[in-house]
């Protein structure tokens, strides 16, 4: 099981006002670079053990990632946001120290950057009992 914990970069652009001396406001395009950061979670498939499976929750809402693949250097999935139909696909290369670099298309979103970090955890990470079992019962240990 692994947590996935990164970022995606978006060039937005957007209307504003500003005001002109001696001529009164009027309307500005500006640009800029966003970033969004986005936490998740990577699992094994428990009805087919050979496929991973996985979600992740940022800025724009939940989403589930099909099509993970992860070798030694590559690391790629397809994402949909559980409120739209609209898929991205996100393609990393392992950079060193654990960090995936690469970036991310979609249709609708258009192409980007993005950088990650992948983090292997055992199972009995999603469990309390074992880790907490010094302090009796579970509860906050303060």
């Amino acid at each position: 099981m692994f947590l996935i914990n990164g970022v995606f970069f978006q060039n937005q652009s957007w209307m504003d006002a500003t005001l002109k001396p001696g001529e009164g406001m009027a309307a500005v395009l500006r640009a800029g670079m966003f970033y969004n950061l986005f936490t998740g979670l990577i699992r094994t498939d428990e009805e087919r053990p050979w496929l991973f499976t996985g979600g992740l929750i940022d800025y724009f809402g939940e989403s589930t990632l099909s099509k993970i693949t992860m070798s030694s250097d590559v690391f790629y999935f397809t994402k949909k946001y559980d409120r739209r139909q609209d898929l991205i696909e996100y393609r990393f290369k392992l950079r060193g120290n654990n960090l995936w670099v690469g970036g991310y298309s979609g249709p609708v979103t258009g192409a980007g950057l993005a950088k990650c970090y992948l983090t292997e955890v055992p199972e009995t990470f999603l469990s309390p009992a074992d880790d907490f079992e010094p302090f009796g019962e579970p509860s906050v240990p303060f």
